[in-house]
């Protein structure tokens, strides 16, 4: 199953949680192709012993594993708007984060809290009589396999290849280590995350407490720009667009659609959602999310390069059901020489198993057999995924189990970009709301216990 992170977070916090599983995904980065993403990072840290946590010094190799896992990390997480932030071709520390603060300084700041949080972490899940499942060694076994390969394939030893990736003093054992400490921190955060309960009661005071992260508003604007983007504005542009907010408002306020008064100005931008949601990098976002805010409001706001007439409909929270689903995943390699052939079996397997499920009597119990012995995904609990929101899966899933006419029992074959998928629809779950604000007590929670 191909899971995304809910994109709606109006507060900016930072994760340790997401951060320990970022320390992660460096197992995922072995091969070649790693050596060009090194490149584009810029050399790592290099002061030997330049941190000490808890009385332990830690070297250059060590810190260098982190950068490069918290560097790989975002380039995921932000591969779409990448090209917009910096440019990989050159060096990161010559290009500025903000303020002066190079995108280097920043990967590596970022970087060093990761490692903080993830040896404090590992150390209390040791003190805590903690121990890693078989799926975890097994999945640390194959990355350390990996490098093994990697290493072969480049005519080199282990403890060659993971030094010129990290640097003088990395070798395979102390590789397979930190992979440890990293897997370690992870599931310890995850299981006492888990192990939080949330009540309705919580649930609802907590939401009261925070609506402005979980509401979304339905609205009209019409933006009345001062100036062009290189242009300075005069006191006389900006009076003159907030002349012609006034003049449009007192239109609304007699009855015209916002909409229709956009064609009278030629130059005026008109915009309209239904699922806006709280931000304060907008000058209207405080309007917006007034609790005393009603249908019909209406009213002008400035910002420094115009006026905003704007129109309030109405305040809304994701209520729809999430579901419950089981999932047979055949993964695809799409950075195959072959691609297409990838796909194809993909298809092929997937369409084999669906017919044994409907031939074997079209059961879930069946399902779930199948899904443990074909899937390609880690979960071993029969393929069951549970309170699936709409934005915390991939698309093409998303359309399937979201369609209003899905019903329990339902059963079909679902392509994704990353492999076909046999999709079994078990129920519907809980309020999607629900499930955010429960996701951020559990977050909060494990968040203030890692400080």
């Amino acid at each position: 199953m191909q899971q995304k992170k809910r994109q709606k977070k109006s507060n900016s916090r930072h994760s340790n949680i997401y951060v320990i599983e970022a320390i992660v995904v460096i197992g995922l980065v072995l091969g070649v192709w790693i050596f060009a993403m090194i490149r584009s990072a810029g050399s790592g840290f290099n002061r030997a012993n330049a941190l000490e946590i808890d009385g332990e010094k830690y070297p250059v190799s060590d810190i260098n594993y982190f950068y490069y896992a918290f560097y790989n990390s975002y380039r995921e997480q932000n591969a779409e708007y990448l090209s917009y932030m910096f440019d990989e071709s050159r060096s990161l520390k010559e290009q500025e984060y903000e303020d002066g603060v190079s995108w280097f300084s920043y990967f590596l700041d970022e970087s060093i809290k990761s490692m903080v949080s993830v040896v404090k972490t590992a150390d209390a899940a040791k003190e805590a009589g903690f121990e890693l499942d078989e799926t975890s060694r097994t999945q640390m076994q194959e990355y350390l396999d990996g490098v093994s390969v990697s290493a072969g394939n480049s005519g080199i030893t282990e403890d060659e290849y993971v030094s010129r990736l990290y640097g003088e003093g990395m070798t395979l054992k102390r590789y397979g280590e930190l992979m440890e400490m990293s897997f370690l921190a992870k599931n310890y955060t995850l299981a006492r995350q888990e192990s939080v309960s949330c009540t309705d009661e919580e649930i609802e005071k907590y939401y009261e407490e925070h609506r402005t992260d979980y509401d979304f508003v339905s609205y009209e604007r019409l933006y009345f720009k001062a100036s062009g983007p290189e242009e300075e504005i005069s006191r006389e542009e900006k009076r003159q667009a907030k002349e012609t907010a006034e003049e449009a408002l007192l239109k609304v306020r007699e009855g015209k659609e916002l909409k229709t008064l956009a064609g009278e100005y030629e130059d005026a931008v008109y915009y309209s959602t239904d699922d806006a949601y709280f931000s304060t990098g907008y000058a209207y976002g405080d309007w917006l999310f007034d609790s005393e805010r009603r249908d019909g409001d209406s009213d002008l706001i400035e910002d420094k390069n115009g006026v905003y007439v704007l129109v309030f409909h109405g305040r809304s929270r994701h209520e729809y059901e999430t579901v419950n689903i089981r999932d047979i995943c055949f993964a695809v390699d799409a950075k195959a020489e072959n691609p297409d052939e990838e796909y194809e079996n993909s298809c092929l397997k997937a369409e084999d198993v669906y017919e044994q499920w409907k031939s074997g009597g079209a059961t879930e119990e069946l399902f779930a057999g199948l899904a443990d012995e074909y899937s390609s995904s880690e979960t071993s609990d029969g393929g069951l995924y549970t309170n699936l929101k709409k934005d915390s899966v991939d698309s093409f899933i998303g359309k399937w189990c979201f369609d209003a006419k899905r019903r329990a029992g339902d059963c079909d074959v679902v392509y994704t970009d990353n492999g076909f998928h046999v999709l079994y629809f078990v129920s519907y779950g809980t309020p999607a709301w629900k499930i955010e604000v429960d996701e951020d007590i559990r977050e909060n929670s494990t968040s203030n216990w890692l400080r």
